[in-house]
This record gives C-alpha cells, sequence and structure tokens, in this order.
C-alpha cells in the first residue's frame, strides 16, 4: 500500500472519528437533532448536509436518519434531491474506498456467508441486482461494501444506486416534509407508491429466483 493511500486512510479516519464523536456525544442522533444542527449554518446548510451524507456511512448513522432530516429542514423538493446527492455521494464514497484497500486474500477467505452470497450474485447479474437491492428495505451500506468486494463495475453500480434510491427517499422526505406541512393525505400516497416499488424485489424473488 503506498503512502497516497495511508494518507487517504489517515484523513478519512481522523474525519470519521470526529463524526463518531459527535454522534456518540448526541447519544442517537434523531432526525430533529440533524435538521436543528444543519440549519443552524444558514445559506451553508445544504453544503454541510452533503458534507455530513458523505462521511455519513463511516460513523454508523442510519440514513434514514439524514432522508427524514432533509425533509424536516429543506422541504420535500429540495429535500429529495439533497438527500439523494448525499446518499449517492456517501454510497460510492464507501464503494470506492473498499475497493482501495480490499485484499484479495481476504475477499477471498471470508467467512460471511452471507456476504459471499450477495457478492456471487453482484457478479453474476451486476446493475441490476444493485437496482433490486437499493429499492427493497436491506441494509444500505452492507450493499456498498458487498458491491465492492464483488468488483462491480462503478458506473453501473452509481446508477443502480442512484436510481434504486429514488423511490425510498422520496417517501422519507415527505414523511419529513409532512410533519412540518401537515399535509397527510400526500404522504399517503407517496407511501403506498413506496410499498408498491419495494414489493418488485419480493416479487422477483418468487419469479426469478437464480437473482436471489
Amino acid at each position: 500500500m503506498n503512502k497516497r493511500k495511508w494518507l487517504l486512510f489517515l484523513v478519512i479516519g481522523v474525519l470519521a472519528a470526529v463524526l463518531w464523536w459527535l454522534n456518540k456525544q448526541h447519544l442517537q442522533l434523531s432526525p430533529k437533532d440533524v435538521k436543528n444542527w444543519i440549519l443552524q449554518f444558514g445559506m451553508l446548510a445544504p453544503f454541510v448536509f452533503l458534507f455530513l451524507s458523505l462521511f455519513r456511512p463511516f460513523v454508523l448513522v442510519p440514513l434514514t436518519v439524514f432522508s427524514l432530516a432533509a425533509g424536516l429542514a429543506f422541504g420535500s423538493v429540495l429535500g429529495t434531491i439533497y438527500a439523494l446527492a448525499g446518499a449517492t455521494a456517501g454510497a460510492t464514497g464507501s464503494f470506492l474506498l473498499a475497493s482501495t484497500f480490499r485484499s484479495n486474500k481476504q475477499e477471498t477467505e471470508s467467512s460471511n456467508r452471507k456476504l459471499k452470497a450477495v457478492t456471487s450474485r453482484i457478479q453474476e447479474h451486476g446493475f441490476l441486482y444493485i437496482l433490486l437491492l437499493r429499492i427493497a428495505p436491506i441494509h444500505f451500506d452492507f450493499v456498498s461494501y458487498a458491491a465492492a468486494a464483488s468488483r462491480a463495475n462503478y458506473r453501473a453500480f452509481a446508477a443502480a444506486t442512484f436510481l434504486g434510491l429514488i423511490p425510498g427517499t422520496v417517501a422519507l422526505n415527505v414523511l419529513g416534509s409532512s410533519f412540518v406541512s401537515g399535509n397527510y393525505a400526500a404522504l399517503a400516497i407517496v407511501c403506498l407508491i413506496y410499498l408498491i416499488f419495494i414489493s418488485v424485489p419480493l416479487i422477483l424473488k418468487r419469479k426469478m429466483p437464480d437473482l436471489f
């Protein structure tokens, strides 16, 4: 491993440690906590949100917390845009970092059956499988690391991540903004659409068992 990789690892490690400490100080961050904190930055709030989203995967803060916070802070439209951008950036960042420090020996000797199963499916089906995993309510960051372990194509991974995030991100942002606006009719419609989307992987699991 060359000096540049070690330096990159060190910088990311320090930033992740700082964010982890901040999260620990606040115990379990809630969407309201995130919203209140980022709005203190005024016009810079969107940039702060995107910056935090980039490092969110490394401090074990659930993606749903940030998606709901975006809706609370910026409304359903801008919140969706910022949440999509932030989640995609965080996922691709995790993917690239895991790809950079990936070890062929660790990859072949991994005893994690779930990781082996997912990586083999990603290698076989690529874009489609990653897309389905993003739509389904599966641990978000696990998919990023599994895709890196499977040596998935970066462009296919980024595109599948972005497209697969849209239904859930829209639903969570409308949920967050509805707490402010009180528009629960729109919330009900969006949630119904989201339920339809997440049912797609379950249907395909029966129709196309080789995908799962």
